[in-house]
């Protein structure tokens, strides 16, 4: 697949993790129902908690194609996507996460996420090109990015991304309609080692 031929010819980069695993049903990542063990105050995340906790069973989030996730679902996949920042990419609480994601229940669950953790989600438009995601990436200094596998190669073609931060981790998520682009089933987390 095509992940597999750009690991050959950039030999620096790694397979570190599994998203689209911790986010379907890997409960490894899964730092549990309480944000209270990550974070020092409330914010939004505590409310998506409390209402997991109050409504379980209630619709909290309804996508366009009419798929959608009960407040208790929801709340499990922010705590596995909690998870996987902390124990995947070793994000720590105001460390910067970049999200290139189109909107999605992917983006719903990261966004939450990041805030569980104290993280600071920095969302970019999936309309941006190579040289705009350099740039946006430069100025916020994140750590990690997510983006799907249609927006990758925008990542990939860059000159500066690995240069002006070797650590930096390319998340690669399957895409909004749930295809992956020829690449293999798990999606997989790379990072210059």
């Amino acid at each position: 697949a095509r992940l597999q031929k750009f690991l050959q010819t950039h030999p620096t980069l790694t397979l570190v993790g599994s998203f689209r695993q911790c986010l379907d049903g890997d409960e490894s990542f899964n730092v549990g129902k309480s944000v209270d063990s990550f974070m020092n105050s409330e914010n939004i995340a505590s409310d998506l908690y409390r209402r997991s906790v109050e409504v379980p069973d209630r619709v909290g989030l309804i996508y366009e194609d009419g798929r959608f996730l009960t407040f208790a679902q929801w709340e499990e996949r922010a705590a596995k996507c909690a998870g996987f920042l902390i124990f995947e990419l070793g994000v720590k609480r105001g460390d910067r996460v970049a999200l290139y994601l189109q909107n999605g229940i992917d983006l719903a669950a990261l966004l939450f996420g990041c805030w569980k953790i104290g993280a600071v989600p920095i969302t970019l438009s999936v309309m941006y090109n190579t040289e705009e995601v350099e740039s946006a990436l430069k100025k916020t200094g994140a750590v990690a990015i997510f983006t799907h596998s249609n927006n990758v190669q925008n990542i990939l073609d860059s000159s500066s991304i690995f240069r002006n931060n070797p650590k930096m981790k390319v998340v690669i998520a399957n895409n909004v309609d749930g295809t992956f682009d020829d690449l293999d089933l798990i999606t997989s987390c790379i990072s210059l080692d």
